[in-house]
């Protein structure tokens, strides 16, 4: 029986490789994806960075607008004639 050890060492071995071997191959898969989609995920930063910009000046702008339509809507003070005039 002492022979049957290692042979079971073999194939314990022989697995370990093959797996090793399929994880192998695997990640050389996914860091080729990686390669491939640091491009688009850049360029979809950038988009979300420009986009953020973009929000934040047409919230200003906005918030500018209602401001000006707030003030053209109330009379100014001098609107009133003063009662010594009368």
């Amino acid at each position: 029986m002492q022979g049957a050890k290692p042979k079971r060492q073999k194939m314990a071995l022989r697995s370990a490789r093959t797996e090793l071997s399929t994880l192998r191959r695997e990640v050389d898969s996914l860091e080729k994806k990686r390669e491939i989609l640091e491009p688009t995920i850049a360029d979809w930063e950038k988009r979300l960075n420009e986009k953020a910009e973009a929000v934040a000046v047409l919230t200003a702008l906005e918030s500018k607008r209602r401001q000006t339509e707030a003030v053209s809507h109330r009379p100014p003070n001098d609107w009133r004639i003063p009662a010594r005039i009368w």
